[in-house]
C-alpha cells in the first residue's frame, strides 16, 4: 500500500499536512457509503502518522537510520 498515493500528498513527516489530507478524503468517502475506501484511507492515514512519528524520533537522536527502508514506497 502506498499511503501517500491514497492520501494524495507527497511523502512528508508533517502531521498537519497528513491530517488535512485525511480530513479532506473522509468527507468524500463516508464509511457507510464506501466502507472499503474509507478503510483504505484510515489505514493510509495511520501508516503516514507512524512514518511521521518515526521521523520525529530519529530527528531527536543521533542514531543513523534510513526511515525509507521500513516505510518505503
Amino acid at each position: 500500500m502506498n499511503c501517500w498515493k491514497i492520501l494524495q500528498i507527497e511523502k512528508t513527516a508533517d502531521k498537519k499536512k497528513i491530517k488535512r489530507a485525511y480530513a479532506k478524503l473522509v468527507k468524500q468517502y463516508h464509511p457507510e457509503e464506501n466502507p472499503e475506501m474509507f478503510q483504505k484511507i484510515r489505514d493510509a492515514y495511520q501508516r503516514a502518522i507512524d512514518y511521521a512519528d518515526v521521523v520525529e524520533d530519529i530527528e531527536s537522536t543521533d542514531y543513523p537510520i534510513d526511515v525509507d527502508e521500513d516505510f518505503g514506497d
